[in-house]
């Protein structure tokens, strides 16, 4: 009887570390889901910017060749 209940008590220590485990897993997997997102919204004021730039580049140069 004795060796039932340190089976059941193993297990259900097992199981909480299974459980610990993913739970930081997810944790882990979310936060680089955010960090993933706001390094995309990054990149692309940098496209946004560039094609800007770009653009006014491209009206001085028009500028440039009507003068």
């Amino acid at each position: 009887m004795a060796i039932a209940r340190l089976n059941i008590e193993k297990q259900n220590y097992e199981l909480q570390e299974i459980a610990s485990r993913v739970a930081m897993d997810v944790r882990i997997a979310f936060n680089e889901l955010l960090l993933n997102r706001a390094k995309v919204g990054v990149r692309q004021n940098s496209v946004r910017s560039w094609r800007r730039t770009q653009n006014q580049q491209q009206s001085f140069s028009a500028a440039l060749l009507v003068i």
